[in-house]
């Protein structure tokens, strides 16, 4: 029981992880674009 818990949690986990990724890389990407917009 308790393991099945804990892989649960893992699972969650890995949803945040990803979730945090692609916000990250979301907000690089628009920093990158207005970079571009200042530059150019």
């Amino acid at each position: 029981m308790k393991k099945n818990i804990i892989s649960s949690f893992i699972l969650a986990y890995n949803h945040y992880i990803i979730l945090f990724f692609f916000l990250l890389l979301l907000y690089l990407v628009h920093v990158s674009s207005v970079f571009i917009f200042i530059i150019g």
